[in-house]
């Protein structure tokens, strides 16, 4: 009887605790000991666990939904910790390379509610990359590529969502889907990202197929400009390669462009800027319009270099050759400053003719090679006029109309050890 008495007490002890340690059991085996005392960086984080995998996340439906969709099918123990980065107006919850989302203050998910026009420009843009990275019997039909512009793509037809630092569209209509930095838009969607300042240019696609030959359309002499927008022709001749994916290097007068009045500081800046954005691209044609041979070395590096120094600071875009004036250069001028000369291989002496046609003639009367540079002039209106024939017989005919560094690298030619080049076989 009194051994009885002594089992009774261990025996209900051990009762009372075999539930509370196959409770403790359960509990540990569907909920893993490994997370115990983890905590988040972030002291009002929520969490989300599962058996192997716990993720902190801001309190929102939508962090609750990306929590989730990290730790789905994870079998290894991970924990997921996010840092908050702060971009302008927003920020950015990083999970480090698995996962990257914007939010605003109240930490929802950043929404894009309306596209802009400017918007729509670059949405064009990655859709012709797109459309001549993969379609080349439309892209070099000047009908067909004309009219993928912004008032004949339907963007009702076209859906996009924000995934990390990018816009992820679909042209539905076109079977296409590309990825948009969002670096690239911020401006663009009046959204103040945080992302340093740089000129947007839209991608550029270079095929290495022998059908379709480079060749570059080069400027001299502009920009012109005009009081009233849509008469001056460097406007003009920018819009018309526009129009057909076209990208063409436009060699600028410093004293065309400096020492004018307060609006038309606004207009340079308004109509470069609108051209870079759309692919094309500006060298220096030096200050003055000098000759350089005739000048002291000095002299020849500040005449050089006007352009290049104005367009860095009051556009912070980077000119990456000059031409100099006539054609003329030498090893002085070589060596007076870093950037390579770049001359022409076909003249179109567009400032000869009286009309668009003999200009047209005259270029079509040449053999035109890959990789050639035909030299024209944006300031006169028959170099447009012979433009508004030539752009769709070249497209038509599948060249591949670039600028030319787009060109030079395309031949694997080093700009930063390059003295002159008058096309992509006669270069030093």
């Amino acid at each position: 009887m009194a051994v009885r008495r002594r089992l009774r007490k261990p025996v209900l002890i051990a009762l009372m605790i075999f539930p509370l340690a196959l409770i403790l059991s359960l509990f540990l085996f569907f909920n893993n000991w490994h997370f115990f005392g983890v905590k988040s960086i972030h002291e009002d984080a929520h969490k989300y666990k599962t058996r192997h995998c716990l993720a902190f996340y801001p309190e929102t439906d939508e962090g609750k939904a990306y929590a989730r969709s990290l730790c789905k099918g994870v079998k290894d123990d991970k924990v997921y910790d996010y840092s908050l980065v702060p971009y302008g107006d927003y920020y950015l919850v990083s999970y480090g390379n698995d996962l990257k989302y914007f939010v605003d203050k109240d930490m929802h998910k950043m929404e894009i509610k309306e596209l802009t026009e400017d918007a729509k420009l670059i949405f064009i843009d990655y859709l012709r990359y797109e459309i001549k990275k993969n379609d080349t019997a439309n892209y070099y039909n000047s009908s067909y590529i004309a009219n993928i512009d912004i008032d004949h793509v339907d963007f009702d037809k076209i859906s996009y969502q924000l995934e990390g630092e990018e816009l992820k569209v679909d042209f539905t209509e076109y079977g296409y889907q590309s990825a948009i930095p969002l670096k690239y838009l911020q401006d663009a969607l009046n959204m103040n990202l945080g992302y340093p300042y740089e000129v947007y240019r839209k991608p550029i696609y270079i095929s290495d197929i022998e059908e379709h030959p480079i060749l570059c359309l080069t400027f001299n002499d502009g920009p012109d400009f005009a009081y009233e927008k849509g008469i001056c022709t460097s406007e003009k001749i920018v819009d018309l390669l526009n129009r057909y994916d076209a990208c063409g290097t436009f060699y600028v007068l410093g004293k065309n462009l400096q020492n004018r009045e307060a609006w038309a500081d606004y207009q340079a800046y308004y109509f470069l800027t609108r051209a870079i954005n759309r692919g094309h691209e500006y060298g220096s044609f030096t200050q003055n319009r000098y000759d350089l041979t005739t000048l002291e070395k000095e002299k020849i590096s500040q005449e050089i270099m006007g352009p290049v120094d104005y367009a860095k600071s009051f556009l912070d875009y980077e000119m990456k050759t000059y031409r100099p004036i006539g054609g003329e250069f030498d090893e002085q001028v070589l060596s007076a400053q870093p950037l390579p000369a770049i001359l022409w291989s076909i003249d179109s002496l567009d400032w000869m003719y009286d009309s668009g046609q003999e200009i047209y003639d005259e270029i079509m009367s040449v053999r035109i090679d890959p990789g050639d540079i035909i030299v024209m002039h944006d300031i006169y209106e028959e170099s447009y006029d012979a433009l508004v024939k030539l752009l769709p017989v070249l497209i038509d005919q599948g060249y591949q109309l670039l600028s030319v560094t787009d060109m030079l690298n395309a031949y694997d030619i080093d700009l930063t050890t390059l003295k002159y080049c008058y096309h992509s076989g006669y270069y030093e």
